[in-house]
């Protein structure tokens, strides 16, 4: 199986988070990116509870900005008590657009340059 969320319905048709591949592809077109938000907020949960229970809750679970930079993404990492590791420009202005708060976030340069990023949407995050 390639995730638990996948499925074959009565239909014969591929589901994916409950939902039929078949008619989502008949009602947004293709090629559609879907993602299961039951499982995403079940995988955050389980990553938290892991430093809750093995470091005392001294540590901060991030999501990897780079590996799904959208604002819904951002607001469902938030709302699961992580923060986001955010590097380019967009990301870093994206990320505080949807109340995922600073101190929750950890930014860098994307340069190996001494001097950190002073760009506007990086300024008001902090900058490791």
């Amino acid at each position: 199986m390639v995730s638990e969320s996948t499925g074959i319905n009565e239909k014969g048709h591929l589901t994916f988070g409950g939902a039929d591949c078949v008619d989502l592809a008949e009602k947004y077109g293709t090629p559609l990116y879907v993602f299961d938000e039951g499982l995403i907020r079940k995988n955050c949960a389980a990553f938290k509870e892991s430093i809750d229970q093995f470091y005392n809750g001294n540590g901060q679970v991030l999501f990897a900005s780079k590996a799904f930079s959208c604002k819904e993404m951002y607001r469902i990492v938030a709302s699961e008590g992580l923060g986001a590791d955010a590097v380019s420009a967009g990301e870093t202005s994206t990320a505080p657009s949807t109340g995922l708060h600073p101190a929750t976030a950890t930014t860098r340069p994307l340069t190996r340059s001494p001097t950190p990023s002073k760009s506007a949407s990086a300024a008001s995050w902090s900058t490791t």
